[in-house]
């Protein structure tokens, strides 16, 4: 097949889609790619791809539209968002009509699947959408606005035009297709459950390894710093748990709530228990995993959001490490049927209670293989690019 993906976000942006479309390549498929110069977590277009509007990397042929960079005010994210919704939109008009179907994957914003839209409706093919973050929801989980505001109508309104322009949706956690169908009114025998693929990355060499004070229990936390991700919840919980066991716990990311965790670290005195590395690319991250004990994960369960399967957890899980989790919803019974995490409530206290029963147990490394072994049967990129390649050839024009 010849597939047309559009995709806001592309390597080196650290999204997923990438894999896919790699291995899709690998699987005997022609590849064309539709996406944005690359800037996430940059706040600049990364050097060398300013001037770089086309180039194969990996089998892939891609094709890149200006865009405005993603910085930290909520303005330079709209000027972001509308960029690409803009130039991509226009690049479509350009691209020739022999695709035979459409993929295109979406995180924030929806309206990154404009594009796509326009291109399948004009030449008349089929468009799968694999839906990785639900809108408007989504600003609604973020605080950005609430439900029955104009905007949340705008957004509302806006988004059910999209996603019913779609011929088939995959989400990427099972509670995605009650969203859909209740909310926006999607038809739910057009959608699929197909997890996201997982940006993996080689486990560790010993010698690459950072080596921690085997004095302490040591967790560490990887990704965004935020209220989504129960950081206050985790500060407190820290406080303590300490009071009981010998513990630190590494944080890597930034967020919004970063200012709050240092000084929350210097006032509540727990420079000992919290560390705050900054933000480090997942690659050099990994070397924080092999020697910790476990790995932590938070999440506000809170809405629609707050019940899916965050990517994050299933990168912890190809780690092979025991997860303390703060989740509820879809990530939940994932973690229990692998039998590889404690799962608990996101209050300060039964987290907390989570840190002292996992330093208690005696078959840690047994938890991190359980968790390995659930991502390689279900999580495993080759297994997801494979269900999504069954669902195009379902509906490609030949």
């Amino acid at each position: 097949m010849k597939i047309l993906i559009v995709s806001q976000y592309y390597y080196p942006d650290p999204f997923s889609v990438s894999l896919v479309a790699e291995q899709l390549v690998k699987n005997g498929h022609d590849v064309i790619v539709l996406t944005g110069k690359p800037n996430y977590g940059y706040h600049k277009i990364v050097p060398g791809y300013e001037k770089k509007d086309y180039e194969v990397f990996n089998g892939v042929k891609i094709y890149r539209v200006n865009v405005t960079p993603r910085k930290e005010s909520k303005l330079s994210i709209v000027k972001n968002y509308l960029s690409f919704y803009f130039n991509a939109r226009r690049f479509v008009n350009k691209l020739d009509d022999d695709f035979d179907i459409v993929y295109s994957v979406s995180l924030s914003p929806v309206i990154s699947i404009s594009p796509a839209i326009k291109y399948a409706k004009k030449h008349k093919i089929k468009h799968i959408l694999h839906c990785l973050d639900l809108w408007p929801e989504s600003v609604v989980a973020t605080g950005i606005t609430k439900k029955g505001t104009l905007l949340y109508n705008f957004l509302l309104k806006w988004s059910r035009k999209l996603y019913k322009s779609v011929d088939k949706i995959l989400v990427s956690s099972p509670s995605f297709r009650d969203y859909l169908k209740e909310v926006i009114g999607y038809d739910e025998n057009k959608c699929l459950y197909v997890p996201q693929a997982t940006n993996t990355y080689d486990i560790a060499k010993d010698e690459e390894a950072i080596k921690y004070d085997t004095r302490y229990m040591n967790i560490v936390y990887c990704g965004n710093v935020g209220k989504l991700q129960l950081i206050p919840q985790l500060i407190e919980a820290v406080e303590i748990a300490k009071k009981t066991i010998p513990l630190r716990v590494y944080v890597i990311g930034l967020g919004s709530l970063t200012d709050y965790l240092k000084n929350s670290i210097k006032e509540r005195k727990l420079e000992d228990n919290i560390i705050y590395l900054g933000a480090i690319n997942s690659e050099h991250a990994i070397k924080y995993f092999l020697n910790a004990d476990a790995l932590y994960l938070g999440l506000n369960k809170n809405g629609v959001v707050g019940k899916t399967i965050p990517n994050k957890m299933t990168f912890y899980m190809s780690q092979k490490k025991p997860i303390i989790a703060a989740i509820d919803g879809d990530a939940k019974e994932v973690l229990l049927k692998s039998k590889g995490a404690i799962v608990c409530d996101e209050t300060k206290e039964s987290i907390a209670k989570a840190f002292i029963d996992f330093y208690a147990r005696n078959d840690k490394e047994k938890m991190g293989k359980c968790n390995y072994s659930y991502f390689k049967k279900y999580f495993d990129n080759k297994i997801i690019t494979t269900q999504i390649e069954e669902e195009m050839k379902k509906l490609a024009k030949r």
